[in-house]
């Protein structure tokens, strides 16, 4: 077993990882299923004179999936903006430091969101038949409250386990 629990750390690395890019994959078939509901809502207007009921609400629906199966992916990967401009005059330490400062501070932020996403869904659920639905097709809400807050929640891990890789970097291992 490798020192300071490195093994266990290491298997919840792939398994957060895991799950990440299978959230991808939704977020990819909700792009899919999105460009599917926008050409079905152009086709019906241009060759039948009649748009497809709901494509609106179905295309924020597509996208909410989308970006929240999709940020913690993008973190993963190292897709998200990262603007160093300044920080990359800095000794190597003093930016490993602001990275795990402001790391910690985007994680307890997210954290803050995924908890309040899974309140309103909870609130949402718990109302049952009168809960919150779209306008036109009538689709709960609260299942995608839950999906947003699941996907702030690995967000918020792969964000974690920057900072543990940015530690590790600062202590020269």
């Amino acid at each position: 077993m490798k020192p300071n629990g490195a093994g266990n750390l290491s298997a919840i690395e792939k398994t957060v990882h895991g799950v990440v890019r299978f959230l991808g994959w939704c977020s990819g078939i909700a792009l899919m299923v999105m460009i599917l509901i926008l050409c079905g809502d152009v086709l019906g207007r241009l060759l039948l004179n009649r748009p497809f009921s709901g494509s609106f609400e179905l295309s924020e629906l597509s996208m909410l999936v989308l970006t929240f199966c999709a940020i913690a992916y993008t973190e993963m990967s190292g897709g998200h903006v990262d603007i160093g401009l300044l920080v990359s005059r800095w000794t190597e330490r003093r930016q490993v430091v602001t990275g795990i400062a402001t790391s910690t501070v985007a994680a307890l932020f997210w954290a803050m969101v995924a908890w309040q996403l899974s309140r309103q869904g909870w609130l949402d659920f718990a109302k049952g038949a009168s809960s919150d639905m779209t306008m036109v097709l009538r689709i709960p809400t609260a299942p995608f409250y839950f999906l947003a807050a699941l996907g702030s929640v690995f967000l918020c891990l792969e964000i974690a386990l920057g900072v543990r890789h940015k530690i590790r970097q600062l202590h020269g291992r």
